[in-house]
């Protein structure tokens, strides 16, 4: 046992002292030896220690390894999310021309660009006349902005120090700032001038804290946040004189059209880095596109239903010649009937009731005469404001709920007409009663139909395009029925009767 520990801790160590004093051969070979283990000592801890360094170094390395490849990892993930972000991006630019509708794609647009940057407001302007001002009309908003839709802002009649204080600023995205003029340098003898220096064109606002800018309108409660607005323009067919008629087609004739794409960060502040504003402006530049690509669409659609409605028009003019000729009968008639002491306000209501009926009754039914109707829903783009006029007046003195014909800023319109009214009129005619009490307002009252009929002289038929015939028997039917109205409401007050109530 003693022999083995000897072996085991000792005997290297005694070995190479031995070794080494045989072939030193020292004087004092005790000292030596001792010595020598002291050295043998030393560089045993020195290997030791290098030892130890080696492994340090070797898990520093591996460290550093594994370092490199959790960078590497995270940066392979950023890079995936990049991508991720991006694609996403340019799926939405891919898809959003495929949109059925204009209002579709601005909610699409307004409710991606919210998501995709995280900022809880977008919204679309698009700039009409309200008269001989510029007004923006609010059409489109994300989701959870729908306070928006409908808001207009009057273009600014004042600017300056003087002017009153938040009437918006939206319309300054429209105007090309103003760049100071510049000396130019003396050239030299041959030296050619530097080229003219590009023109500038409009940018967008971006304003950082909008609770400081006292240009700002609110359309709901003042909150801190940053403000971006991006004008843009494309050429659009969506107006009353878009369609040219030739002798065997028709071409297009498109009028400029402003818009504004906006965001805003009011209620989670943080200020727009330049890339979100080059990012909505991206966005808002495909929402455009898309407009283009959807009225491009409607186009094709509206002339080949305008090929085949202008053969039924003469058929329609001949129809309503026919149904003069029945009124003038059923009026006759209708005074052979008449006791000798009716009163004069009375017999007005019997006659009026004739006339209204005659042309209600002639009108819903006659086939044709309610396809020429009906069919109009094909009319995709809208035709001259007193069209949508007369069938807005027509509508509502048949009934019809008023904010059904009317777009989402209250303005009357061709294409909500189109497509909610439209197929009801011929049954409203049909059902209309001269006598009923109705619960009135300021839109559908008597009198205010009667003042838009003669703001816009709706019973003149001269003033109607002749490619839709079927607005000439409406119009003696709207005048048939005021008439008869106004009457039967003269009547019954003289027996203290009110047919219209608030």
């Amino acid at each position: 046992m003693d022999a083995k520990y000897l072996v085991t801790n000792v005997n290297t160590a005694l070995s190479e002292a031995l070794s080494a004093m045989v072939a030193v051969q020292p004087n004092d070979s005790i000292e030596f030896i001792g010595k020598y283990l002291l050295q043998y000592v030393e560089r045993q801890e020195h290997l030791e220690a290098e030892k130890v360094r080696e492994l340090e170094v070797e898990g520093l390395a591996i460290d550093e390894m594994e370092k490199e490849k959790q960078n590497a990892a995270i940066a392979e993930e950023k890079k995936a999310l990049v991508e991720s972000y991006n694609a996403k991006l340019d799926m939405f630019i891919e898809n959003l021309g495929t949109s059925l509708s204009k209002q579709a794609a601005m909610e699409t647009a307004t409710n991606f660009i919210t998501e995709y940057l995280n900022v809880p407001a977008s919204y679309v302007g698009i700039v009409k006349k309200n008269g001989e001002t510029e007004c923006l009309h609010y059409f489109g908003a994300n989701k959870g902005q729908e306070h928006i839709l409908g808001k207009k802002l009057m273009k600014p009649a004042e600017e300056g120090e003087e002017a009153p204080l938040r009437q918006g600023l939206s319309f300054d995205a429209f105007k090309i700032p103003e760049v100071p003029e510049e000396e130019t340098p003396p050239l030299e003898e041959g030296e050619e001038p530097p080229p003219p220096k590009p023109a500038p064109t409009v940018q967008p606002i971006i304003i950082d804290d909008v609770m400081r800018d006292t240009r700002i309108k609110y359309f709901g409660i003042p909150k801190i946040g940053s403000y971006v607005c991006i004008q843009l323009k494309y050429n659009t067919i969506d107006h009353d004189a878009s369609v040219v008629v030739g002798s065997d087609d028709y071409t297009q004739s498109p009028l400029p059209q402003n818009v504004l794409f906006c965001m805003d960060t009011m209620g989670k502040y943080r200020e727009f880095t330049p890339k979100d504003v080059e990012i909505g402006k991206k966005v808002g530049e495909t929402l455009v596109a898309a407009f283009e690509t959807i009225e491009g669409s409607m186009f094709k659609k509206h002339t080949a239903f305008l090929g085949t409605y202008k053969s039924a028009n003469n058929d329609v003019q001949a129809a309503a010649a026919k149904i003069g000729e029945t009124e003038t009968t059923a009026l006759a008639n209708v005074g052979a009937s008449l006791p000798a002491e009716i009163s004069d306000s009375e017999k007005a209501v019997k006659e009026g009731e004739a006339s209204v009926k005659t042309w209600g009754d002639e009108i819903s039914g006659n086939s044709m005469l309610v396809d020429s109707i009906l069919s109009l829903q094909n009319h995709l783009l809208p035709s001259t404001q007193v069209v949508a006029t007369l069938f807005y007046c027509v509508a509502i003195m048949g009934g019809a709920n008023p904010k059904e014909c009317k777009d989402v800023c209250g303005d009357i319109t061709w294409e909500a007409i189109r497509a909610l009214v439209l197929k009801n009129i011929p049954e409203l005619i049909k059902n209309f009663d001269c006598n009923a009490v109705r619960t009135v307002n300021n839109e559908n009252s008597l009198d205010a139909i009667k003042k838009i009929t003669e703001e816009n002289n709706l019973f003149d038929t001269s003033i109607y395009p002749p490619t839709i015939a079927v607005c000439n028997p409406l119009a003696m039917w709207l005048q048939k029925a005021v008439n008869a109205r106004t009457a039967a409401i003269a009547f019954q007050a003289e027996n203290n009767v009110n047919l219209e109530t608030k």
